[in-house]
């Protein structure tokens, strides 16, 4: 429930202000969202989110419109339509679970199904290495600048080897140290 003093109106539409390290990537889908109402001096009650899940349509019209949302680098309406044509109401599942499997799409260029696929897997490093790091107070952004650095495999390494951070920069040896133990 959205708190009376938090609602702003727009005519018939209601908003909030969200806050937080776990919100959607993308405008383009339903989100759930969990978290608790904080009051602010200067920006008045918002949402604090902890987590928050993209909720998409798993009809052809809202597979189709998600993966043409613009979060995607490289992903047109004819990209976009191959995909749901070879996978159907698979496709959020193959994404997410199985990127690799992109490389059965005909009708689009090999080299862009390969960008696609790669940004999918950087994605999902991403978001596993968030999930292990966000209660030491590591962003978004710092997650990325640490698989652009480590590579994919960062979420390995980092579980192997926690010190390996330390060559990120940006990560203090005390941060580390805490996350080790």
């Amino acid at each position: 429930q959205i708190p009376p003093e938090a609602r702003r109106s727009k005519g018939r539409i209601t908003t909030f202000t969200a806050r937080g390290i776990r919100l959607p990537m993308t405008l383009s889908a339903d989100v759930e969202l969990d978290g608790e109402w904080v009051a602010t001096d200067k920006h008045g009650i918002q949402l604090e989110v902890d987590t928050s899940h993209e909720i998409i349509s798993q009809t052809k019209e809202g597979i189709l419109d998600y993966l043409r949302s613009g979060s995607l680098a490289e992903m047109d309406f004819k990209t976009a339509k191959a995909i749901y044509d070879t996978f159907k109401e698979q496709t959020i599942e193959v994404l997410e679970a199985h990127p690799e499997r992109l490389r059965a799409v005909l009708g689009v260029k090999p080299d862009i199904l390969q960008r696609i696929q790669e940004e999918l897997v950087k994605r999902r490093a991403v978001r596993e290495l968030l999930t292990e790091l966000e209660p030491f107070g590591v962003d978004l952004p710092m997650a990325e600048k640490t698989v652009e650095k480590l590579g994919c495999d960062a979420p390995r390494l980092f579980r192997a080897h926690p010190f390996c951070l330390y060559q990120v920069g940006g990560y203090s040896f005390e941060l580390l140290e805490g996350i080790a133990r």
